[in-house]
């Protein structure tokens, strides 16, 4: 007997491959674990507000394109980090 199966992985990869086309259109760096998308984006000082105006946009498009395939982005661990 099968203890799992790996269609169910492989199609939420397929399913949400899109999320990588829209952050790359924004000029952001993706990094995927699971079902875990984090988004990177490198600034200088100078332009912390820039750089976080095009995250913002990045992350309402995806939020948008969870929308319109029937997902939810989980807005509580949806969180901006400065070093």
């Amino acid at each position: 007997m099968f203890q799992g199966s790996m269609l169910g992985p492989l199609l939420f990869v397929v399913y949400t491959a899109d999320v990588a086309d829209i952050v790359d259109q924004h000029g952001v760096v993706l990094h995927v674990f699971a079902k875990e998308k984090k988004m990177y984006l490198h600034s200088y000082h100078e332009d912390v507000q820039s750089a976080a105006a095009q995250l913002e946009l990045c992350i309402s498009e995806v939020g948008q394109w969870m929308a319109a395939s029937r997902l939810k982005l989980n807005t509580d661990m949806t969180k901006l980090l400065f070093p």
